[in-house]
């Protein structure tokens, strides 16, 4: 019985981080407006210590052209950006 509800709430768990992994967003592209994005520092988006953990699987990312900042799935490797923000540019 035991290892049944132990069994149960593993299984809520890891499908609540797979639905929250889903939903987050596939780098290195801004979901607001497109643009390339840049490693964004910690302090900025305020992460905690307990999020850590989710370093393995996102990366904290900021768009130098709207201004968004978040988490984003790790993918493909992200493009140079130039001083405006825009791809291909030097970094």
């Amino acid at each position: 019985m035991l290892l049944t509800i132990f069994a149960s709430i593993t299984l809520g768990v890891m499908a609540t981080l797979a639905y929250y992994l889903r939903r987050v967003p596939e780098g290195p592209s801004c979901p607001r407006c497109g643009a390339a994005t840049r490693q964004a520092d910690r302090d900025v988006i305020g992460a905690s210590p307990p999020a850590a953990w989710l370093d393995r699987w996102t990366a904290v990312r900021s768009c130098p052209v709207c201004g968004w900042d978040g988490r984003q799935r790790r993918g493909r490797e992200p493009e140079p950006v130039g001083q405006d923000g825009r791809r291909g540019g030097a970094p």
